[in-house]
């Protein structure tokens, strides 16, 4: 977990909150109520839309290995399956429950995953800091921070393109800062040149996040000992 300056996380993505996502999941698939959170940290009250920026967001992520062998897992990586967040402030659990159905199912990008697929997934779950305005495009750290764009279309002013990448996204591509942010322009929808006038328009957001991952043999230890306790 990382935290900017001047600014504290209300609280942490846990390996629970992981292991929620797949009971909320698994209940979709065999057209089941989720049942309640079991020892969910109480984020209730935590959750709230500033005047300039949402305060709060969420995303989860689910990736899929290509076998269900626990070893054979840490040996290799997984792809992605399906991922969806938010900048709206959500009630937990029901707001992760959501948005675990989500990614895993409505992802337009992937195909819904089916309940074969379950034993070889990994979720991740990232909560997100409140948004710091940056001074310009580059006024954030790489690797620390994740940045929010926001910019009107160039040939349609009235349009308003936005975009986002997590923390780890930049770094995980091996992205430059400089290349960061010109990705989030096309992930925002122009695909015209890029100009410097362009990015000097551009109004950016940087936040950090805490992010906790879980894979599925994780959720059934815990499930047994839930059982077992």
């Amino acid at each position: 977990m990382s935290v900017g300056a001047g600014q504290e996380h209300a609280f942490l993505a846990t390996p629970e909150h992981c292991y929620y996502c797949f009971q909320a999941i698994l209940a979709e698939l065999d057209r089941e109520e989720v049942p309640r959170a079991i020892s969910l940290p109480d984020t209730r009250e935590k959750l709230y839309v500033a005047k300039e920026l949402i305060e709060r967001s969420l995303f989860v992520s689910w990736n899929e290995y290509s076998t269900k062998n626990e070893a054979e897992q840490q040996k290799n990586k997984p792809r992605l399956r399906g991922c969806i967040g938010t900048f709206q402030p959500q009630e937990f659990p029901g707001g992760l429950a959501r948005f675990a159905r989500q990614a895993a199912f409505h992802d337009t990008r992937f195909s819904p995953i089916s309940k074969q697929e379950v034993p070889r997934l990994d979720c991740a779950v990232s909560l997100l800091s409140p948004f710091e305005s940056c001074k310009d495009y580059l006024d954030w750290q790489l690797g620390f921070h994740g940045v929010y764009i926001e910019f009107k279309h160039p040939l349609m002013p009235r349009e308003e393109l936005t975009a986002t990448f997590l923390p780890e996204v930049a770094t995980a591509q091996s992205w430059s800062k400089q290349q960061t942010i010109d990705t989030a322009i096309r992930k925002a929808g122009w695909n015209g040149a890029i100009t410097q006038e362009l990015l000097d328009s551009l109004r950016v957001s940087r936040y950090t996040s805490s992010k906790c991952n879980a894979s599925y043999a994780q959720y059934l230890r815990w499930k047994q000992s839930q059982s077992d306790a």
